[in-house]
């Protein structure tokens, strides 16, 4: 499955991400202008701002493909995060790392095309923090986190990992509030200061991790992503997510409602789509063929059997089949040994006519091994005398070099 952020720009994450895009197209530019041109496409391709109109259309390309969509009512971290924990989805491939603040069990980044990437597991954290599990807690890992910035706060100036690992392991206050009063003493950091608009922040980020908005596919419910406090509904965090109703969430979901115009752009249903019939067989669908997330009998934690058939046509199995395929157009006529020869042979010429630096004649010497400290002094240029050197061996001729001059 893949999950959508409904890229709503007034959020702090949002800010962030533009000024992240902003940064990096600059750095493209600079990089192009040093001409490392595959260093400034790698910048160029994190600045793209991805519009509603590229959403809507890979929604549509992976409706065509059997993959559930699900459009997050907030953010997509803490949706993915609802899915990991829930059973839906057993694993999470992202590149951002905010998302093991989330508390999710599995999550993979630096994902290659061969399927290969790191793997962060939740109960393994302490073992990379190098800290006993007795003592070590999530609470105490987020806070760190947090406190050397993350998408919804920023970091004190000179805090980093190590520094804020360091305050947390000192520290044993569970009011973390009051707590960052002393940020200054335990770090010997006199000149730094803590203003309470920083502490409100670090509250608002923390519960931000804890009770972001997010939506539930199977009850089709719009909840938190942590139940909230006793007495505290979602009016007490509208910085994690505004309530908007289960079935306008739903239908953001599921794509429909355009979350930056509020207008309705589809009308996808999956409870008729997943029970449809039609008459073109290789159109056919059936809730069978795909184990949809969006179906009454999924279930969570539940590994699906056999690969879904998109297509609703049967699949027979090759183990054991022998096919011969003709490839008439393929056919070519075969070089002759001596052609090839011709065609691998080095013409030095060509080779100083390519990437000679300059059109003067050139004459060509060759030198026994050693020779080449003995060289006439007549060269004043000895930098261009030995720029090309060609250097081979075999078993029945000692080694030689061909200069260029």
């Amino acid at each position: 499955m893949v999950v959508i952020s409904p890229s709503k720009a007034g959020t702090e994450a949002k800010k962030g991400e533009s000024k992240n895009r902003e940064r990096n197209r600059k750095k493209a530019k600079e990089l192009l202008r040093e001409g490392k041109v595959r260093e400034a496409r790698e910048c160029f391709q994190r600045c793209v701002d991805v519009t509603s109109e590229m959403a809507a259309e890979v929604i549509a390309a992976c409706r065509a493909r059997g993959v559930d969509i699900i459009v997050a009512p907030y953010e997509a971290d803490a949706q993915l995060a609802f899915l990991n924990l829930q059973g839906i989805a057993n694993l999470i491939i992202t590149e951002d790392s905010d998302l093991v603040l989330f508390g999710c069990k599995n999550v993979m980044f630096k994902v290659d095309n061969n399927g290969g990437g790191v793997l962060v597991e939740h109960e393994k954290l302490h073992s990379a923090m190098n800290l006993p599990r007795d003592k070590y807690t999530f609470d105490k890992f987020r806070n760190m986190c947090i406190l050397s910035g993350c998408d919804y706060l920023p970091s004190l100036h000179g805090i980093g990992l190590a520094k804020a690992a360091k305050f947390f392991t000192l520290t044993s206050n569970p009011d973390v509030y009051n707590a960052l009063c002393k940020l200054p003493s335990y770090l010997k950091m006199p000149h730094l200061e803590v203003s309470q608009e920083y502490r409100e922040g670090f509250i608002k980020a923390r519960n931000t991790f804890l009770h972001q908005l997010v939506f539930d596919p199977m009850t089709r419910l719009l909840k938190p992503l942590t139940d909230y406090p006793e007495g505290k509904c979602a009016e007490n965090f509208p910085y994690a997510g505004e309530f908007i109703g289960h079935e306008r969430a739903l239908q953001i979901a599921l794509g429909n409602v355009n979350v930056q115009s509020g207008k309705t752009v589809d009308n996808f249903d999956p409870d008729k789509v997943l029970s449809q019939k039609s008459s073109d067989w290789r159109k056919k669908v059936s809730s069978k063929s795909h184990w949809s997330i969006w179906s009454s009998s999924f279930e969570a934690g539940k590994v699906a059997t056999g690969v879904p058939n998109i297509d609703g046509c049967s699949i027979e199995t090759t183990k054991g089949k022998q096919v011969e395929v003709k490839l008439p157009n393929l056919k070519r006529k075969r070089l002759s040994d001596n052609q090839v020869q011709q065609d691998n042979d080095f013409v030095e010429d060509d080779f100083q006519s390519l990437y000679g630096a300059s059109n003067k004649k050139t004459k060509s010497i060759t030198l026994d091994d050693g020779c080449l400290n003995n060289v006439d002094n007549q060269y004043e240029d000895k930098k261009e005398l030995i720029k090309q050197i060609k250097i081979s061996s075999n078993r029945n001729s000692p080694s030689f070099c061909s200069l260029i001059f």
